[in-house]
């Protein structure tokens, strides 16, 4: 895990806050769609304030098979065995009555114009290759607004958050327009909710989610920020993810009479 010199004081920073459960709640503007193949990660989101507030919007320099110390202003649940972090944060889930649809980008074949006045043969061809013409379809969701849960502390997650004006894909097309942010306090914070997983979860730390187990075998998920970086993947299972109880577990050790 690589440690970022500029990250440094916002570890220092964060590692004494108060922490308590909050409620996230994301309003984009009027009739502006979220755009995107994953949910909205509030973690990842975090990260990418945090980097760009302190490389003033400088990129770091590109990854290869290892990751940077990305400090948040959440709660650390677990750590890896190479130093990564499983936070306290939830994606961001639509409220109900949100609605799916699916947006296409076209990729067009080059008119030629600029090899007009070579010589020879410059033919293109739009079935194949680099010059293929393309049809991507993305989802994107319209809903009243998106909730994300976290334990954190809410003055430095809304001085982070409050400088965003676009969140997720396709955000130079208009897409996940930001009106407001709110941010209150909750009544607890969970991994689970109505039998589904809420946030990913790795199969290392499978001991959080006790006395819950998933159904299904583990699969490689992102679960620490970036999550799009596949270096740092791992075993482990996605939101949503349908989970049992263990009643033996929840009721503790049984005991002989």
């Amino acid at each position: 895990m690589i440690e970022y010199p500029a990250l440094a004081p916002y570890v220092e920073r964060y590692a004494n806050l108060s922490m308590e459960p909050l409620v996230i709640r994301l309003y984009l503007k009027q009739a502006s769609q979220l755009a995107g193949y994953d949910p909205l990660m509030l973690d990842g989101l975090l990260a990418r304030c945090v980097v760009d507030q302190a490389l003033g919007w400088e990129r770091l320099p590109d990854l290869h098979d290892d990751g940077y110390a990305l400090p948040v202003p959440l709660k650390c649940l677990w750590r890896d065995a190479r130093g990564y972090p499983l936070w306290a944060a939830t994606p961001f889930y639509p409220a109900n009555g949100a609605e799916g649809d699916v947006q296409y980008w076209h990729k067009r074949q080059q008119s030629g114009r600029f090899t007009g006045t070579k010589r020879g043969t410059f033919n293109i061809l739009s079935t194949k290759g680099r010059w293929m013409e393309r049809r991507v379809p993305t989802p994107t969701v319209v809903a009243e607004h998106w909730t994300a849960t976290c334990i954190g502390n809410a003055r430095e997650i809304a001085n982070l958050l409050e400088p965003l004006r676009y969140v997720g894909k396709r955000r130079g097309a208009g897409f996940g327009a930001v009106h407001h942010w709110e941010i209150e306090p909750a009544e607890a914070f969970g991994l689970v909710r109505d039998g589904r997983l809420l946030r990913p979860m790795p199969a290392m730390a499978i001991e959080l989610l006790s006395p819950h187990m998933p159904e299904v075998a583990p699969a490689p998920v992102g679960w620490t920020p970036p999550q799009w970086h596949p270096p740092l993947w791992a075993p482990g299972w996605w939101p949503g993810t349908a989970v049992s109880t263990d009643w033996f577990a929840a009721a503790g050790t049984l005991q002989d009479p």
